[in-house]
């Protein structure tokens, strides 16, 4: 049987975001997707033009591969196979990478996840839905035909681990399990985990880099049952936590399996998680390190974060690390869904709260850490309700609208200090 071609002169463009895997207690099961994003379009060419592998970067390429090494091209090789898929003489591959290498966000995962949804995009592709996915209005992505938990098991297959891949395919956080007796290709499971509104991640991304392998290196082969016990505990309150009860966090992000093994491995990232914990805050190591996560929450009846609590936490930074090179501000509710005449005060008041405050209190407390070390990034996560609006969503799209203009006013007033600032 001749294995089924794939069409010419047709793309896809993939968004696939960071993640923060062996969150807390859920070493090698629970995952949480952050607001950082890879992008990549992929396009494929026939004979008669350029053939072979092409790839372009918009903006720093960290160092990746060039070739056929890279790992979206590589994970589309191996999906096209699964699916009886021959590839086309020529692809071009054009990436923008936000997400860092090295740090524990989950690049490799973000990477072989983009790879494996694009070559299954591409594969399902036909000449008539690609052509209804480009007609003026359209609404349908191509997209939205991918069996993602196809995608899911082969991108955890080839990445080793399903909890950052499970994050990376989903989006939001997960947990996941693999069924050995099932059959190839379907081994892998993932659900999600609903998020409380009121818990803001915060990612602290040092610049030395540590890879996954070195991280994974020291990790003893056993541990003691009592200690497997309590950490079994600590996952099962983890997921209460995640979905209903973030006052219970603290307690549930405490782990026996993975950080304090790896201890020396993180530089002084563990000594930092050590005190934000002692002051309250659900620190963790995020995925293999040295980054840490900080699991916020906001409190009161109103959603409203306390600037005392922020400013705390980015005091301790400063002791620890010196200096900031990026803030990520990825804090963000949906809040209602109504007409304006309809909107709670109360509704009003927490998505301002978390989606405008907190980026704002953040970011006063970053500064000074930022033109500390000679400048650095801000990225805030918008919207197109913030360009365009949004019908029914009046406090979400008021408070987007507010994020784009807090950015536009603090990349002309940062500039000079050697800091950019933008919004995705």
């Amino acid at each position: 049987m001749q294995p089924r071609r794939l069409p010419t002169g047709v793309a896809v463009r993939v968004r696939v975001p960071a993640s923060s895997a062996n969150l807390g207690p859920g070493f090698d099961s629970i995952g949480l997707a952050l607001g950082v994003w890879d992008e990549y379009v992929v396009a494929l060419t026939g004979a008669d033009a350029a053939p072979g592998l092409r790839i372009g970067f918009a903006g720093n390429s960290q160092g990746v591969p060039l070739d056929e090494r890279h790992l979206v091209y590589a994970s589309m090789r191996r999906a096209w196979a699964r699916l009886g898929v021959q590839p086309t003489a020529g692809v071009v591959l054009h990436c923008a990478n936000i997400i860092r290498q090295g740090r524990g966000m989950g690049s490799s995962a973000a990477a072989i996840s983009a790879g494996v949804g694009a070559a299954y995009a591409l594969a399902g592709l036909t000449d008539e839905n690609y052509d209804a996915a480009q007609a003026p209005g359209a609404t349908a992505a191509i997209g939205e035909s991918v069996d993602l938990a196809a995608v899911n098991d082969l991108a955890a297959t080839l990445e080793g681990h399903p909890d950052n891949a499970s994050a990376s395919v989903y989006g939001g956080a997960t947990i996941s399990w693999v069924d050995e007796t099932a059959p190839e290709g379907s081994q892998v499971h993932s659900v999600a985990i609903p998020v409380h509104p009121a818990i803001e991640p915060l990612v602290l991304v040092p610049e030395v880099q540590l890879p996954t392998a070195t991280a994974r290196a020291v990790l003893p082969a056993q541990v003691p049952h009592h200690e497997a016990a309590l950490n079994s505990a600590s996952a099962g309150l983890l997921v209460l936590a995640l979905s209903s009860r973030p006052d219970l966090l603290l307690p549930a992000t405490r782990e026996w399996l993975h950080q304090e093994q790896r201890r020396s491995s993180f530089g002084g990232a563990m000594e930092l998680v050590d005190d934000l914990r002692a002051q309250g805050h659900a620190a963790v190591i995020s995925g293999a390190g040295p980054s840490v996560l900080v699991l916020a929450h906001t409190q009161g009846p109103t959603g409203r974060a306390e600037p005392e609590q922020v400013a705390a936490m980015f005091e301790e930074l400063g002791k620890r690390w010196g200096a900031l090179d990026v803030l990520v501000n990825n804090a963000g509710i949906a809040g209602p869904t109504s007409p304006v005449e309809d909107t709670d005060i109360a509704a009003w008041n927490q998505t301002i709260a978390v989606n405008l405050t907190g980026v704002f209190l953040c970011t006063r407390s970053a500064v000074p850490l930022l033109k500390a070390a000679g400048g650095g990034s801000i990225v805030n996560l918008s919207s197109a309700a913030g360009r365009l609006g949004f019908p029914l969503r009046t406090p979400y799209s008021a408070s987007k609208f507010g994020v784009i203009g807090l950015t536009e006013t603090w990349a002309m007033e940062l500039g000079p200090a050697n800091i950019r600032v933008n919004a995705i």
